[in-house]
């Protein structure tokens, strides 16, 4: 037995120390000391395991707590490459963790948002991350387009008749610079290039419209999809930071034929085929191609078509000279008071139960309306389609 005070040997029978005088309850025997040493050891090693183990634990929600829990950045950087030649007509604005991609074409600005997320396959971002996967490392094709406003169609229908054809050789023999036929379609380049015209990924349909005879030799149609602008770059993607780089090197040209649809991705390639196809319409020497302007028996044609059902949203064109059949009547600046009843009944077109938009984004623009001087006249016909053709967005663009 030992003093726990001074650790000096005593005997068992002594109640007190002889050496220092502590009291017999502070002695330890060996065993007892051995053990107790032995506890505090295994209480120490038993500590630093459960603070271990505490430690791993804890550590996912310390970090949570003061890091976030921050996901993948999925962020764009667009840039001019600096070995880039001199891109003209249409270029990309350098931007960094890019909140939108902004495009010029000449004086004009298009914004393109970057709104939805990479999970989103409808969205630009999801597009560009995967463009830039693909090319990782290497130049790919680089395109666009605008996440709010997909699937679109433009469908573009195009009068032949006798009278387009009886001004342009009025202006033939004047000695116009300009024929009327091509005055129409600088109004259709307008609308196509304008603000509100053509966006990447447009389906574009072209039909042309006269007599609706069986065998009518003018029933042909034109199918384009503009793809829009397109850019030779080079891509770079980050697995580690989730980063995708773009630099923008040169202009590129896709054009493409698919199952009978011309695809592009300039828009001068689909005025031309647009216009090529309008010139040889207006030539072909089959007269039943050019007796009349049946506009109904065209909107009928339209509504009929069910591949206009898989659009979200539908964008109608009308050429048409001003002079046109609706029903058993023909309407001209001198004859055109039956328009008054289709007002007053606020007469829809209908057919099949079906109407031509079916959308509140679908729009129906008219161009060419030639009135002259007859104001009256211009407001009649323009109340009558806006009466027929609702709930389309009306546009008159009148030459």
């Amino acid at each position: 037995m030992y003093c726990s005070q001074c650790g000096a040997q005593l005997d068992t029978a002594d109640k007190f120390c002889t050496k220092c005088g502590t009291a017999r309850k502070g002695f330890l025997t060996s065993h007892a000391e051995t053990s107790r040493s032995s506890e505090k050891k295994e209480f120490n090693i038993n500590f630093y395991l459960l603070g271990l183990i505490l430690v791993v634990l804890l550590a996912p929600i310390v970090g949570l707590l003061f890091l976030g829990n921050k996901a993948p950045s999925n962020s764009i950087s667009v840039a001019k490459a600096k070995t880039a030649k001199a891109i003209t007509g249409k270029t990309i604005d350098d931007c960094d963790k890019c909140d939108e991609i902004s495009l010029r074409i000449g004086d004009k600005s298009i914004v393109f948002p970057l709104e939805k997320g990479v999970d989103d396959s409808s969205g630009l971002r999801k597009h560009l991350i995967e463009l830039t996967k693909q090319n990782d490392g290497k130049q790919g094709i680089l395109t666009i387009f605008n996440e709010n406003e997909r699937n679109r169609v433009v469908d573009i229908s195009l009068d032949i008749s006798g009278s387009v054809i009886d001004k342009d050789k009025r202006d033939i023999e004047s000695g116009s610079s300009i024929l009327y036929s091509d005055s129409l379609f600088e109004r259709l380049h307008k609308k196509l290039t304008g603000n509100n015209g053509l966006l990447p990924g447009d389906e574009i349909i072209v039909r042309l419209y006269g007599p609706d005879f069986v065998n009518n030799p003018c029933k042909e149609t034109l199918a384009i999809k503009y793809l829009g602008p397109a850019w030779k770059a080079n891509f770079v993607y980050s697995l580690r930071t989730h980063q995708a780089l773009v630099e923008v090197v040169d202009n590129a040209l896709i054009s493409t034929s698919d199952h009978g649809e011309f695809r592009t991705s300039e828009m001068d390639e689909v005025e031309s085929k647009i216009k090529t196809f309008y010139r040889k319409a207006l030539v072909n020497p089959n007269h039943l191609c050019h007796t009349d302007t049946l506009v109904d028996h065209q909107l009928s044609k339209i509504i009929d078509d069910s591949a206009l059902d898989d659009y979200t949203t539908r964008h109608y064109i009308l050429i048409n000279d001003g002079a046109f059949s609706f029903g058993n009547s023909y309407i001209t600046k001198n004859s055109y008071g039956i328009l008054n009843s289709y007002i007053m009944n606020q007469e829809q077109f209908v057919v099949n139960e079906k109407v031509l938009c079916r959308s509140p984004k679908d729009s129906f623009t008219i161009i060419g309306l030639d009135f002259g001087n007859d104001f009256n006249y211009r407001d009649i016909v323009e109340k009558f389609f806006k009466t027929i053709l609702r709930p389309c967005v009306l546009n008159f663009e009148n030459v």
